[in-house]
Formats: C-alpha cells, sequence, structure tokens
C-alpha cells in the first residue's frame, strides 16, 4: 500500500508551556500533510470546491506515543485505507527515528451547493485514490 510523505518542522507557536508540541497541533500538522497529499492527487481542496464540493472530516482519532519538541521534524505518512463512500486516511508520524503519533480522518463528499452528502465519490477522484493506494 502505498504512502505520501510529507515533513513538517516544529514551530515555536506549535509548543505549549512545557516545550512540547500541544496535543491539538498534531491535528493541524495531520490537516497539512492531507492538504498536500491531496494536491499530490491533482485534487486539492480548491479543485474540489472548483467541481462544486466540500471534503469535510467526519470522524477523526489521534494515539499519542511521543512528545516532540520545537525544532524536532516530522515526517507525516498519508494512506488512504478506505475510498468508498467515505474515504479514509492514516497519518503515521515520525520524529528522530521514534514514532510519535498516530492518526486517522475520515471524510464525505458534500455537494456545496445543496450541503448533501454524495452516496458515491466521483469516479476521477476514486481513481486518484486508488491508483495511488494501489502503488507499491
Amino acid at each position: 500500500m502505498a504512502k505520501f510523505s510529507y515533513m513538517q518542522e516544529v514551530e515555536f507557536v506549535d509548543v505549549d508551556s512545557m516545550g512540547i508540541m500541544w496535543h491539538g497541533n498534531y491535528v493541524r500538522k495531520m490537516e497539512l500533510a492531507r492538504c498536500k497529499f491531496l494536491d499530490s492527487l491533482k485534487y486539492g481542496y480548491k479543485h474540489l470546491e472548483d467541481l462544486g464540493y466540500f471534503f469535510p472530516v467526519v470522524e477523526m482519532n489521534i494515539s499519542y506515543f511521543y512528545p516532540t519538541r520545537y525544532e524536532d521534524v516530522i515526517e507525516i505518512f498519508v494512506q488512504v485505507l478506505e475510498a468508498k463512500v467515505y474515504i479514509g486516511l492514516e497519518y503515521q508520524m515520525y520524529a528522530a527515528g521514534k514514532h510519535i503519533a498516530t492518526g486517522y480522518t475520515r471524510h464525505i463528499l458534500v455537494n456545496a451547493k445543496t450541503n448533501k452528502a454524495l452516496r458515491k465519490i466521483p469516479q476521477n477522484f476514486l481513481k486518484a485514490l486508488l491508483e495511488f493506494k494501489e502503488q507499491v
């Protein structure tokens, strides 16, 4: 199963009073990785909106294993777990050779005009997701 890789440094604004990255900022790092992943498929958020769709998160989970600190570099691997009605993405995060966190987001496409969820993923987007998922 293919994985998309994205590197992100822990910035000063990311850390809390203990000097470690605040847990909520992992969500932001996952979102940045997801945006770059979708861009790599040529289906970034802007393109999806131009096609008349929104791509909201409907479920999210994060498990934390090790803290990260200011100026640590996080490598985030994104992979497609599910692409049917819902799109499920997994995020494996590493810093300094340690597996620091695992995250998951589940999305659905929504018609931007009606705000109604689509019952299936548009064919070209589905094809891009599945072709990526099948890469070795």
